[in-house]
């Protein structure tokens, strides 16, 4: 344990409640604040989901500590679900501006101390949102999630084989552009450092509103189907990282690389990239690849 998480564990536990946790990456953020070195941090992990919700909350993570409570909409209900709250962590990277907002009062309502959410709308209405820092608003950016790239996201058909369709024998690529990709869960990871830092009053002056992290950084070839999301998704030069885990101290970043070696990922998604010179990647041979 860091020297500065030995200094956070003795001011005591902090309560924090997360919304989202019905999402592929919400479950993993949860999982990554059960887990050591973090659980000794959290008194209580409070997963809250609304109660006309369609999807479900891994059981599990009940029986590994959090707490699940149903609640109806309205800034009312959430409020009262919030009551001795420190932290409110909202894990939904699609969640509406109606519903972030909603959040965010229901949070200032009940003097959380900080909002730690996805960056987006209405992080990109600053006149929306409260001036001062009841909650301390924070936006978190990542790029894309590495652990949802598909074959067709890259290039490739469906079912985990390269589509000659899609990619002729003698077909470069016209250009390229560097998109970050970070892990879910070294996006829990940073969720639960800054969950830690906004509870020190020494720390906390430092997090900026908008915190940006680049686990990996890769070449994305211009013949693989376009994210969907904006252009700007190299965070590899302008980021935070240093910020969340200096030098690596706490953990080290997830690669693309170290992700194909994932059995989980290897089973049901194709990454075509190999690690090059300059760190970045590019494709592989134009072969057929396959996962099953």
């Amino acid at each position: 344990m860091s020297l500065s998480h030995s200094t956070l564990l003795s001011r005591g536990q902090s309560v924090v409640a997360l919304t989202g946790a019905q999402t592929p990456l919400g479950q993993r953020v949860v999982q990554v604040f059960l887990s050591k070195p973090y659980r000794p941090f959290f008194s209580r992990l409070i997963l809250l989901a609304p109660s006309t919700s369609t999807g479900r909350i891994d059981q599990r993570l009940a029986e590994d500590g959090a707490e699940v409570v149903l609640i109806p909409d309205g800034v009312e209900a959430i409020s009262n679900a919030l009551s001795g709250v420190d932290v409110l962590v909202d894990a939904d990277f699609e969640r509406s501006s109606e519903s972030t907002l909603v959040l965010i009062h229901a949070a200032r309502a009940k003097r959380i101390v900080a909002y730690l959410g996805c960056s987006g709308s209405p992080f990109e209405s600053e006149e929306e949102l409260p001036s001062d820092e009841n909650p301390k608003i924070v936006a978190l950016s990542w790029g894309l999630l590495m652990d949802d790239l598909k074959g067709e996201d890259l290039g490739h058909g469906p079912g985990g084989s390269q589509s000659s369709a899609a990619i002729s024998p003698t077909e470069q690529p016209t250009s390229v552009k560097r998109v970050t990709l970070t892990s879910a869960t070294d996006i829990g990871r940073a969720f639960a450092e800054l969950a830690l830092r906004c509870m020190s009053s020494s720390l906390a002056p430092r997090i900026p509103r908008h915190v940006r992290i680049a686990g990996d950084t890769v070449s994305w070839p211009s013949y693989a189907r376009a994210p969907k999301r904006p252009d700007d998704l190299d965070l590899s030069r302008e980021n935070e990282n240093e910020l969340i885990n200096e030098g690596q101290y706490a953990w080290h970043w997830t690669s693309l690389e170290q992700m194909q070696t994932c059995p989980m990922f290897v089973s049901c998604r194709i990454c075509p990239f190999e690690r090059i010179a300059d760190s970045t990647f590019t494709l592989q041979s134009q072969e057929t690849i396959r996962t099953d």
